[in-house]
């Protein structure tokens, strides 16, 4: 055997075992299936965010649920809650939509036109970056918004939903694989 093909032979031989060394760790990890956020079917979760000096530290998702639909429209000071949504469509909106309101995108559509024929009230502005929702939410104490929990910085506070932070592995808004 030449010296060109005893080369040839090792590194094929090194490329087959690399090959079969990335097949196997796929392979097990497939068996051993998913872990974490897609074991569950979930995603990132998503802060729900005021100003600091707000007084709220926590709120339930019924609270939170009546607050978003504008059944609830003033902070215990008395002063208005104002809201910040993300764009209708917004994979960040849809999935909050899903957790926190239970309604479908076409869903909630259909519930601020009929608020509006109503006379009942208009939806909440919406925006889409969740930079200018930090921005606005910082400057601002009467309001409330929600962003991926990552995006949540130190100008604003993260509220304790459901008795959990955002970090906990059970906090209830975060998109799902429904």
């Amino acid at each position: 055997m030449t010296h060109a093909m005893t080369h040839w032979a090792r590194l094929s031989s090194a490329r087959s075992a690399r090959w079969t060394s990335l097949a196997l760790t796929l392979a097990l990890a497939t068996l051993a299936g998913p872990r974490g956020a897609a074991a569950s079917g979930e995603g990132e979760a998503i802060a729900v965010i005021v100003h600091p000096d707000n007084p709220l530290t926590r709120v339930s998702l019924t609270e939170l649920r009546a607050i978003l639909l504008r059944q609830k429209d003033r902070w215990p000071n008395g002063a208005p809650i104002r809201i910040l949504n993300w764009e209708a469509n917004s994979p960040t909106r849809v999935a909050f939509d899903q957790a926190v309101l239970r309604m479908s995108p076409e869903r909630v559509a259909a519930y601020w036109v009929d608020r509006r024929i109503r006379g009942l009230g208009t939806p909440p502005r919406s925006v889409s970056s969740a930079q200018l929702i930090e921005g606005v939410v910082a400057r601002n104490t009467e309001f409330i918004s929600y962003v991926p929990a990552r995006e949540a910085g130190p100008r604003v506070k993260a509220l304790i939903v459901g008795g959990l932070r955002p970090g906990d592995p059970l906090y209830p808004i975060r998109p799902t694989s429904e």
